[in-house]
């Protein structure tokens, strides 16, 4: 654990071995939780605890061993979190698989780690549905977690690519009137949870390779993403 406290606007994470922010959430009191990758030519990632009104920072490093969390949700007093084999730039991963985590923001330990897709390298776009249960993306793969019994309880293939996102900031999933939509593997999708079969929606335009990116909802529940490069695209679910 590193303490630190940064006057004026911004917090800077350099010192502290750490650049490229990837995932901020809203703990239930005045912190926020900050994924970082660490610096080039280091493993490593941290989550950060920092207090945007004081900007005072708590900096652990090695949450998961020679890991880089990327992707976080708060859930009955955890953090749970999934993370990616990359370290820094010009740096090789030195482990086979992406975990997923529960970490204790209060207590600063591991609650438990394990491995919810074997083989692949970055687990990421985490979301909590209306049973608390945890979803996410792993390369091309869905998978549903049960943190009570700390169980997975399916994984889908969804395409036969896989996302070759560095730290999964291409693998998203949003819930929207009980469906899941995502964005992996440069497809935005709808995955039915009853059938368990994923229905692209946007597969690339005018004979183009997949290229979505992001995704992002906004307050009338209408779909944003990014395609052919720079172009915002907006889809209305029917």
């Amino acid at each position: 654990m590193v303490d630190g406290h940064q006057s004026g606007a911004a917090v800077d994470l350099e010192p502290y071995a750490q650049n490229r922010p990837q995932c901020l959430i809203q703990l239930t009191d005045d912190r926020v939780a900050v994924a970082s990758v660490p610096i080039t030519g280091k493993h490593g990632g941290a989550i950060t605890l920092w207090n945007p009104m004081t900007n005072e920072i708590d900096v652990f490093a090695g949450v998961i061993k020679d890991q880089t969390p990327v992707s976080l949700v708060g859930h009955d007093g955890l953090i749970f979190g999934g993370t990616s084999i990359n370290g820094g730039y010009g740096i090789d991963p030195v482990t086979p698989e992406g975990k997923l985590f529960a970490w204790d923001p209060q207590s600063h330990q591991v609650i438990f780690e394990t491995v919810p897709v074997p083989g692949a390298t970055t687990v990421a776009g985490l979301i909590m549905d209306e049973q608390g249960h945890l979803w996410g993306l792993a390369d091309s793969v869905i998978f549903e977690f049960d943190p009570a019994r700390r169980v997975v309880r399916h994984r889908t293939r969804l395409f036969a690519d896989a996302d070759g996102s560095r730290y999964g900031n291409d693998h998203v999933l949003l819930l929207r009137d009980g469906e899941l939509f995502g964005v992996t593997a440069g497809r935005l999708f709808r995955f039915d949870r009853r059938t368990r079969r994923p229905h692209v929606i946007y597969p690339g335009a005018h004979g183009e390779s997949p290229s979505a990116r992001h995704l992002a909802m906004d307050r009338n529940g209408d779909l944003y993403f990014i395609a052919r490069s720079t172009r915002l695209m907006r889809y209305r679910p029917a």
